[in-house]
């Protein structure tokens, strides 16, 4: 069926197959048989860089805007440092840092604002801290930190303009700085003295204050250096005499105030410490009520005020926890006992891990004894948890990790047991039937081995072994053109049986009411493919565009709409552009009414992706074509009208 919102549809079939025969381009994404369901193969090689079936190895992906950095052999300069460029359909080589094959081995990558630091070993200097800036063509050295072998510097971290790095110059690794043009550096403070390193690691910072652990001789302690980051403003917040803290680690600010882990010496076990304003001491959290063994707290994560980890306080195990303010025993409590009982003498631990949360919603991965490991979820007051996917039914384990978010969807591995180790994506609203897998790397039950997980602009960016090219850089782009939302006016189109593999779902209920329009009609899921999404059977309602924010959550809530529909007659979008700033859009839902107030009516491009980029706050983008052009039978525009949520209320 031809769809008249697409322009020069026929000049782009004739390209197409032209460079298709040239060899120029590929096919796009295909649907790939998996026994008796289709996985789209949204995945694409962004290079071949090292040719054959020879391995690249790409390591160390960061992202600068619209350009990311990675190291890769080619198996003509050895590991250096590459770049890819939108629309990470190439890649090339920043710089030979270590002339011919031999290879620089760029690490320990950083983004400070549009300048990478890394280090990198040219063969003459030694592991020493380089940059790479705009046009991103080349590389240089920052210094020479050791002249008489490495600085192997590392634990890169920057306050405004300037870097601090951890790096020896031969007398034991301390904490350095450099500031711009970033052509020396100078050291912070030689807080082990006499040779000894005090390897400074766990850098943070509020401010303009530095917050890092060091170890002066005393045992490693939490310190602080403020401007001018000199040994004069550097100083030790934690004592480490036999009675005080030792090996503090996963420094965390909520709000003001620094968390951390620390090993209390009383009772030889981890626990949680906090250090507020002006930060001269630390304070072990639970003063009250101490219990006779350590809760061996880790996994600190934050949303809002409140303060998360898993522990084992009490008789339930370890278990995902709560601190809220004041942040003390009284007001520390148990999320849920994900894994109730005890096995003999010891209670069961649900073993929480990998913490994540998309708006207010925390993830995490655990077992309930009977579901085996998977991932699992809680939502504000945080008082309980339920199972957000049961990829292996029963009591088998998918084991999820590397949990990632884009926009609103959450990403993980896992293992069915039937495909092997791939990719899975969670949409709101975070339930366990709505959990799909997206790859099949290696046909058959090999798992994929995908790692270096990278998050651009709605791309995904990761490392691969397709066994054909060897290990490779690839992507999922998410990114396409703002859908197809109308049809020819007064105009009747044959549209076809739906195939079940776009089947659109059902919202519970989901209602969408703009008085200004006298709209009022079901809200529908429309499904993302690699070609985007297909309105085509949408008729009068109005469609959420799978991908974005989940309707009334936080971010960016894609609806869309048709100007006309199938049969020619005006749809339910067709007078979008009349509405104004001040218009009430509802959306009801869940016996609650959400009141949004629109903000913006904007005329843009098919191609121009701005107005459904991610937001913080809970908003609405509602889409329609506009502009039917009788000669070329396509529309030439969209509207885009944005609102943002300014009441919740009961319907």
């Amino acid at each position: 069926m031809k769809h008249t919102c697409r322009s020069g549809q026929t000049i782009w079939l004739i390209f197409l197959l032209i460079t298709i025969l040239l060899g120029i381009i590929t096919l796009p994404a295909r649907p790939v048989q998996a026994e008796d369901e289709y996985v789209y193969q949204i995945w694409e090689r962004v290079a071949d860089i090292y040719k054959g079936t020879g391995s690249s190895s790409p390591n160390n992906l960061t992202l600068i805007g619209d350009t990311l950095f990675f190291r890769a052999d080619d198996a003509k300069y050895g590991q250096e440092l590459w770049r890819s460029d939108n629309p990470f359909k190439d890649a090339v080589l920043v710089a030979d840092i270590h002339k011919g094959a031999g290879g620089s081995w760029p690490e320990v990558f950083y983004a400070a604002g549009n300048v990478l630091f890394f280090q990198a070993n040219d063969g003459i200097h030694g592991k020493e801290l380089w940059k790479c800036e705009p046009p991103y063509t080349s590389a240089q050295m920052v210094a020479d930190i050791n002249p008489n072998g490495d600085s192997s510097p590392q634990a890169i971290y920057h306050i405004g303009e300037v870097i601090f790095f951890q790096a020896t110059d031969g007398n034991g690794a301390e904490l350095w700085k450099s500031g711009p043009p970033y052509t020396s550096a100078t050291p912070v403070a030689d807080i082990f003295k006499g040779g000894e390193s005090s390897n400074p690691k766990d850098l943070t910072s509020f401010g303009w204050i530095l917050f890092f652990t060091a170890d002066d001789s005393t045992g490693r302690a939490l310190w602080r250096s403020e401007p001018p980051y000199t040994s004069g403003t550097t100083y030790r917040i934690t004592n480490n005499t036999p009675e005080g803290t030792r090996e503090p680690r996963e420094l965390t600010f909520v709000g003001t105030t620094l968390f951390f882990t620390a090993i209390d010496p009383e009772i030889n076990g981890r626990e949680i410490y906090k250090c507020e304003t002006p930060y001269t001491s630390a304070v072990r959290v639970n003063e009250i009520d101490r219990p006779l063994t350590a809760s061996d707290a880790r996994q600190l994560f934050v949303i809002g005020d409140t303060l998360f980890f898993n522990g084992n306080i009490g008789f339930s195990g370890y278990e995902p926890r709560k601190m809220e303010p004041p942040y003390n025993s009284t007001n520390t409590f148990r999320v849920a006992d994900v894994y109730r009982g005890t096995t003999g003498l010891l209670p069961n631990s649900s073993n929480p891990s990998e913490f994540i949360a998309i708006g207010t919603t925390l993830f995490f991965v655990a077992t309930d004894g009977a579901s085996g490991v998977e991932v699992w979820k809680s939502v504000p007051p945080y008082v309980e948890a339920i199972q957000a996917a049961d990829i292996v039914k029963g009591k088998g384990s998918s084991h999820p990790h590397d949990l990632f978010v884009m926009g609103s969807t959450l990403y993980f591995m896992a293992n069915d047991g039937v495909h092997g180790d791939e990719l899975w994506k969670l949409e709101a609203p975070y339930e366990y039937e709505t959990a799909t897998r997206l790859t099949d790397f290696i046909r058959g039950g090999a798992s994929s081995k995908l790692d270096n997980f990278t998050v651009g602009d709605r791309v995904i960016f990761f490392t691969g072994n397709d066994g054909d090219r060897g290990l490779e850089l690839w992507k999922i782009d998410n990114r396409t053109l703002l859908p197809n939302t109308g049809f020819a006016p007064g105009v009747v189109t044959s549209i076809g049986v739906q195939p079940a593999a776009i089947r659109y779902q059902q919202m519970d209920s989901l209602t969408i009411e703009i008085p200004a329009l006298q709209v009022n009609t079901s809200i529908t899921g429309v499904p993302v493919s690699d070609t985007g999404w297909n309105l085509n059977w949408l008729w009068n309602q109005v469609g959420y565009l799978e991908g974005t924010a989940f309707p009334t959550y936080s971010g960016n809530t894609a609806l869309t709409g048709h100007a006309y529909l199938p049969d020619g007659t005006p749809g339910p979008f067709a007078k979008l552009e009349n509405l104004k700033w001040g218009d009430q859009i509802y959306i009801h839902a869940w016996g609650e009414k959400y009141t949004y107030e629109v903000r913006s009516v904007q005329r843009v491009l098919p191609d121009d992706l701005s107005v459904i980029a991610h937001k913080d706050q809970p908003w609405v983008t509602l889409i329609t074509c506009q502009s039917f052009d009788e000669t070329t039978r396509q529309y030439r525009w969209r509207i885009a009208v944005q609102a943002v949520l300014i009441q919740q209320s009961a319907d």
